[in-house]
């Protein structure tokens, strides 16, 4: 608890409030419910693993899937956690299953990239890598400036600011309208998609029109995150249906992502 109280009072280095501070890291010693209100009453978002995918209702509800998610280590609630290893080890297996993608970029492009958790020493070195390493008397990023402090300039530690990825994602979404619908009309009739993906939800989506500016949550969630995410998965079930014998070359999506 001392050490707390210190980093508490090292808070503003870090570019947090104490209470700030305070709230990140006692949020996961707190019923779920707990923090959901007080997330609401300060106006911050309730993060459900619904606001990133279109299963329809039924399969995420589904005790198998459920189990699935359990089994694989992932929290649909995105609860905070107590201690870095837990951290470090959410991070490791989000990496594991990136691992599996790139095999896919390896297939298709020819672009290989090395699985981390593959090695373990490297696993159990940042298992053990001690928490005074991230934080310690409010230095930001103490781990890279411990690393890289005489290599890179100091301003690379202290910005804040991060640029958006594919900030053009909606001109490129409006072009890409004619194959995004032949994308959906196909999994309609692919085996397994409509039992699995909530088409008319994805239907909802095409028919909102996205226009040029600062776009809201909503917006971000229902085009880039569900309705993209969605039919690269559509797009997967109906290349390996074994009744599949027509399609169109690539995927809309990937092209968007």
């Amino acid at each position: 608890w001392g050490e707390w109280f210190r980093e508490l009072r090292a808070a503003p280095g870090y570019g947090l409030t104490p209470y700030e501070a305070a709230r990140f890291t006692l949020a996961a010693s707190f019923p779920r419910m707990v923090v959901d209100m007080a997330k609401r009453m300060s106006g911050r978002s309730v993060y459900r693993l619904a606001q990133f995918s279109t299963l329809r209702p039924e399969v995420a509800e589904s005790a198998s899937y459920k189990a699935h998610l359990d089994a694989i280590g992932f929290d649909p609630t995105y609860q905070s956690q107590k201690r870095v290893r837990d951290v470090t080890a959410i991070i490791l297996r989000r990496l594991d299953v990136h691992g599996l993608e790139q095999k896919g970029q390896l297939g298709a492009y020819g672009i290989d990239a090395r699985d981390p958790t593959a090695d373990r020493r490297l696993v159990d070195f940042v298992m053990n890598i001690p928490t005074h390493l991230f934080m310690h008397r409010g230095v930001k990023k103490r781990l890279y400036q411990e690393a890289f402090g005489e290599r890179l300039p100091p301003v690379l530690f202290t910005r804040r600011p991060k640029g958006q990825q594919a900030a053009d994602w909606r001109p490129r979404l409006r072009a890409a309208m004619p194959r995004i619908q032949e994308e959906l009309d196909l999994a309609r009739r692919a085996e397994g998609v409509a039992e699995l993906i909530d088409l008319p939800r994805l239907d909802a989506a095409l028919a909102v029109n996205v226009t040029d500016g600062p776009s809201s949550t909503q917006v971000r969630d229902s085009h880039r995150l569900r309705l993209l995410r969605a039919l690269s998965v559509a797009h997967f079930m109906r290349k390996t249906d074994r009744r599949n014998s027509a399609g169109t070359e690539g995927s809309a999506a990937s092209g968007l992502e």
